[in-house]
């Protein structure tokens, strides 16, 4: 028995924000060390961004990419996971992965926190392969 259309585009909508996401994440790992524009002797973010401090750190996240501030400047940085942020980053798309919620902005998944009123900042979820069952 074939799986059902909806079963189909259920699978290729994850699949393609899997890959979304793992993308966002590899770029984040390979640009490590670069520092955000220089415009007259002060270095600036993209005008819309979300500060938060995790850790200690102070961080930004903008257009997917992470940064932290350090040395007076910021610097791109690989996806905190376990990060609380108060608000989402941007506008969010709600996907259910096996049975939870999630919240997807530019390829990374948050979930709310209903105890601090938060967003969790977690790595991409891998859904539970799908069992199909023929019946004669």
């Amino acid at each position: 028995m074939m799986p059902s259309p909806r079963i189909k585009i259920t699978l290729a909508v994850l699949i393609l924000l899997g890959g979304l996401a793992q993308s966002q994440q590899s770029i984040a790992h390979k640009v490590k060390t670069t520092t955000v524009h220089k415009h007259n002797g002060h270095h600036q973010l993209p005008k819309v961004h979300t500060k938060f401090v995790w850790k200690g750190g102070h961080y930004v996240v903008a257009g997917g990419l992470f940064y932290r501030y350090t040395n007076h400047h910021y610097t791109v940085v690989a996806t905190p996971h376990g990060a609380h942020l108060k608000v989402l980053p941007g506008k969010a798309n709600i996907v259910v992965i096996n049975h939870q919620r999630y919240h997807v902005v530019n390829g990374h998944y948050y979930r709310y926190n209903k105890k601090r009123h938060d967003y969790v900042l977690v790595k991409t979820p891998r859904p539970k392969p799908i069992k199909v069952v023929a019946h004669r």
